[in-house]
């Protein structure tokens, strides 16, 4: 496979996103992530192949000794810009990422990993807790359902591109299977940090249309937040302990 290096067309913590002729490439920061890169494409294969609405994966590419992942391009803005500029269209945009979220979560996921020990290794991973907190941690998170379904690991607007009728979810490096009721309570996280006026209709969606309850997504929080932490993402270390620490 070959290509050059097009303009970049969004970057995160871990990688940028640059064009690649007519498609996509995203390169990882470190040149350390080829292990990262090659699992990010077999997950995104394996999702591809259930027939939900993803990019379409091409292989894995070195470039300036970074390693990355091709992809086909999506067009369209994200769910969370359509949001913005128009108000008045979040509830029927909600009520679509719920339908989108419930469909990924309908498949069994065999195959991949496990969310609760990626979660687990996350909270063994983090400076920012104390022995005895991790060990607590580790003891609740055991009680916790394993679960076989499909799980982002990283649902939120920006993550859906396109239009109602179109949308692609894209971003699935963090994939995993695991219970529904985690991916629910890190997608209301993630919107209660930087969305939060999504946050509880976002919930109030989910959980009109039937399982899982709130009492259940909310039991997985101090453990989505003790695992968030190792993510060092600007702005959210002291929000995260404050959940941690309500949650003894």
């Amino acid at each position: 496979m070959s290509g050059a290096i097009g303009r970049r067309l969004g970057a995160g913590n871990v990688a940028e996103v640059f064009e690649w002729g007519e498609r996509v490439i995203k390169l990882y920061r470190s040149p350390d992530a080829m292990a990262a890169a090659f699992r990010e494409a077999a997950i995104q294969a394996a999702v591809e192949r259930l027939g939900l609405p993803v990019p379409a994966v091409w292989g894995v590419q070195r470039v300036g000794g970074r390693w990355g992942v091709v992809f086909d391009r999506v067009g369209g803005t994200s769910f969370a810009e359509r949001m913005r500029e128009d108000p008045a269209i979040v509830p029927v945009y909600l009520d679509d990422l719920v339908r989108l979220h419930r469909w990924i979560h309908s498949y069994a996921a065999a195959e991949l990993a496990s969310l609760k020990l990626r979660m687990a290794g996350a909270i063994a991973a983090t400076n920012l807790l104390g022995e005895e907190q991790k060990s607590a941690l580790f003891e609740g998170l055991a009680d916790l359902p394993d679960g076989d379904r499909l799980c982002h690991g990283d649902f939120h607007p920006m993550n859906v591109l396109g239009d109602l009728e179109q949308p692609v979810v894209i971003d699935w490096p963090d994939a995993r299977r695991g219970d529904p009721a985690a991916d629910v309570c890190r997608s209301w996280l993630l919107l209660k940090l930087h969305a939060e006026d999504m946050a509880e209709p976002y919930l109030d969606a989910y959980c009109r249309v039937g399982d899982p309850p709130r009492e259940a997504i909310f039991g997985w929080l101090p453990y989505i937040a003790a695992a968030r932490l190792v993510e060092n993402v600007p702005g959210e270390t002291d929000r995260l302990l404050a959940i941690i620490g309500d949650h003894r």
